[in-house]
């Protein structure tokens, strides 16, 4: 196989909360992360460049590219706050390699493809969706004209006229064990060992219909997830090799499939790693049962979306749950000694001024 150079991108808005995002969450590009690692699977050279941890300025993101092998594809990732600053990057690159084709991708791009191709001409193609196997057939297509370009589900590109043309979608990877373990970088390495614990995502899609979040709508309904055979091993090596104090999952619901969570638990204490750990949850999923799992295991603090005080609001945005749900929730973390890091949302469609005042009256009531 002819071995290729592909060039990733993380883009991001450089601002005083990034900034201060950044300190506390100084977590890699995991997305970006999964394509690399599938791309150096089949056969390809990939060089990641994540602008959220390290931010250039653009002499010295040109530097960076040019100082770069010559790219078969440079890629580019990117949300809603950073589409324009992603613009700059994928136009900054095509003046560096004009004939090199871009590819732009992420959960703005995956919902508002028609506009990215329309305002930025530098992007020659857009991804919807899961990535990995996108990117895999696009190159091959690059590098040997096959398949067609009609024929890669997922993706978007403009034909000889300029037209912009979308192909079908295409469904999500199944079985997440087929995924080999993230490789981080000696930046991100580092960052583990001095005591920021060592994060992970676990799981793709979502059960929650929340009208507010596009978790869902990007990764699908059906909550898939790494088995508990493939994250304790993950746990296991990264544990050898950096010896790291603590760790937590970023999923969103990562305590929806309990059997995966006691297995997973269950490994941990034959491995001997009794470290503390924190988790994402949902208020609907917390019971004492769980609680009680969540205590043996060491975890130590559960985030839970809260988004409002007000049960019409909550009704309305089909979070699913109620105020007094959510006070039991708390008081069963509380009292097992489990801090409650709760999340809330100002300003849903169905918002009035007395509805935000008794959001801001709970969210008080945990501080």
């Amino acid at each position: 196989m002819t071995r290729s150079h592909v060039i990733l991108i993380q883009a991001c808005k450089f601002s005083l909360i990034t900034e201060k995002y950044k300190e506390r969450y100084p977590y890699p590009p995991f997305g970006l992360i999964c394509l690399a690692n599938i791309l150096k699977m089949n056969g390809y050279d990939v060089t990641i460049i994540d602008l959220y941890l390290e931010p250039l300025s653009k002499r010295e993101f040109v530097k960076k590219l040019t100082q770069s092998k010559r790219p078969l594809l440079i890629g580019i990732s990117s949300y809603t706050d950073s589409i324009l600053d992603a613009y700059k990057i994928a136009e900054t690159a095509k003046e560096i390699y004009y004939d090199v084709p871009i590819i732009m991708g992420g959960p703005h791009v995956s919902f508002m493809f028609e506009e990215v191709m329309k305002d930025c001409y530098a992007v020659d193609f857009c991804c919807l969706g899961e990535g990995e196997p996108v990117l895999v057939e696009l190159l091959e297509y690059l590098q040997y004209g096959v398949p067609n370009l009609k024929d890669i589900y997922g993706l978007v590109y403009r034909n000889s006229l300029g037209q912009c043309i979308a192909n079908p979608k295409r469904g999500f990877i199944d079985s997440l064990d087929i995924m080999p373990f993230p490789w981080f970088s000696e930046k991100v390495q580092s960052i583990i060992r001095e005591g920021e614990g060592f994060v992970f995502v676990s799981s793709r899609g979502c059960p929650g219909e929340c009208i507010f979040c596009a978790s869902r709508a990007l990764s699908g309904p059906k909550y898939r997830c790494h088995s508990a055979e493939w994250l304790a091993s993950l746990i296991y090596y990264y544990y050898k090799l950096l010896s790291f104090k603590m760790f937590g999952p970023l999923d969103d619901t990562f305590t929806a499939n309990r059997i995966r969570l006691k297995k997973f638990l269950s490994y941990l204490k034959i491995l001997e790693i009794n470290i503390p750990w924190s988790c994402k949850s949902r208020v609907d999923v917390i019971d004492g049962e769980l609680v009680e799992i969540l205590y043996k295991s060491k975890c130590i603090s559960v985030h839970i979306g809260v988004e409002s005080g007000d049960d019409e609001v909550l009704k309305s945005i089909e979070k699913r749950i109620t105020v007094e749900k959510v006070l039991k929730a708390i008081t069963l973390l509380a009292s097992k000694g489990i801090r409650a890091e709760c999340s809330f949302i100002i300003g849903h469609p169905s918002d009035t001024l007395e509805s935000i005042e008794r959001t801001l009256i709970l969210a008080d009531k945990f501080r």
